[in-house]
């Protein structure tokens, strides 16, 4: 297929999946941005969990995030699990926002959650992956912890309340 240079195409292309994260391209006629998503790790206070991703710009080109991080996240069977996000609050950070990154540059941002139930059982289920959509394209996937880890926490929400922050410079 041929691109004519006054309309640039848009595809996304799965180049590649490791343990803890993936990548997609979003590829034109002139650049290429290639994102990664990978999960930083996780503290606990007051009965939330602060979960951390890092997203890298691994192409050559830049790539338009917008302003707040879409989210998809997946059982084990690959069933796309309910969950009701919530934008801000908790979840931000101090700062600058970011809102696209140029090649090589990272940002991170925050998810936060309750893993447990009034009387402390774990909620269920956790999710095996979560997708990080752009544009209503999957971006980037990575895998999820499955086993509680003091620094990697799986990701559980009770009855799928997640709160999430903007995306954030990453260092």
């Amino acid at each position: 297929m041929s691109i004519g240079r006054r309309w640039p195409l848009f595809a996304v292309l799965l180049v590649g999946a490791t343990a803890v994260a993936s990548s997609a391209s979003i590829a034109s006629a002139r650049t290429t941005c290639r994102l990664t998503l990978s999960y930083a790790g996780s503290t606990a206070g007051t009965g939330d969990v602060f979960a951390r991703f890092d997203v890298v710009d691994a192409g050559r080109g830049s790539c338009q995030l917008g302003r707040y991080p879409h989210l998809i996240f997946r059982s084990s069977s690959h069933r796309r699990l309910r969950t009701s996000t919530a934008y801000g609050s908790l979840a931000e950070t101090p700062g600058r926002k970011v809102t696209a990154l140029s090649s090589g540059a990272s940002a991170y941002f925050l998810v936060v959650f309750r893993p447990l139930r009034d009387g402390g059982q774990r909620c269920n289920p956790s999710a095996a992956t979560v997708s990080l959509a752009i544009a209503g394209h999957v971006a980037a996937t990575a895998r999820l912890p499955q086993n509680l880890d003091k620094f990697r926490e799986p990701i559980n929400p009770c009855a799928g309340g997640i709160e999430v922050g903007r995306f954030a410079p990453g260092r």
